[in-house]
């Protein structure tokens, strides 16, 4: 048997970053309103980080947040848009941005600390 390396450089990383803690607040969410989930919250630090924070202590978070944390996480993990299109992603993007500054720049916080720019996604 064969076993092969897989070299990720560092975009790769911070892109995998990133998607656990997108995740990790999309679950964490979901949970909190009624889903059932038996996973392990403490898969990854990302993803631990993302589900911690969503539930003791993310500021305002609601459908709205969880849509914009969607659209992130579907752009960034699939490549496609949440919402009908990517336009739609990208005013309800702007909208979020100017309407609900807290919620955003403390994910735009996160994502950065994890070495992810979310202006990549363009």
């Amino acid at each position: 048997m064969t076993t092969v390396a897989i070299v990720l450089d560092a975009r790769q990383i911070a892109c995998r970053k990133a998607c656990a803690y997108l995740k990790g607040l999309i679950v964490g969410y979901a949970r909190r309103n009624g889903m059932k989930w038996d996973g392990d919250p403490s898969r990854t630090s990302e993803f631990k980080l993302g589900f911690e924070t969503e539930r003791f202590g993310f500021p305002r978070f609601d459908e709205k947040v969880a849509t914009y944390v969607h659209i992130l996480y579907n752009r960034l993990r699939h490549d496609r848009p949440h919402l009908e299109s990517v336009e739609a992603d990208n005013e309800f993007i702007r909208w979020h941005i100017w309407e609900r500054p807290l919620p955003t720049q403390a994910i735009t916080g996160a994502l950065d600390d994890l070495g992810f720019d979310v202006n990549e996604l363009g």
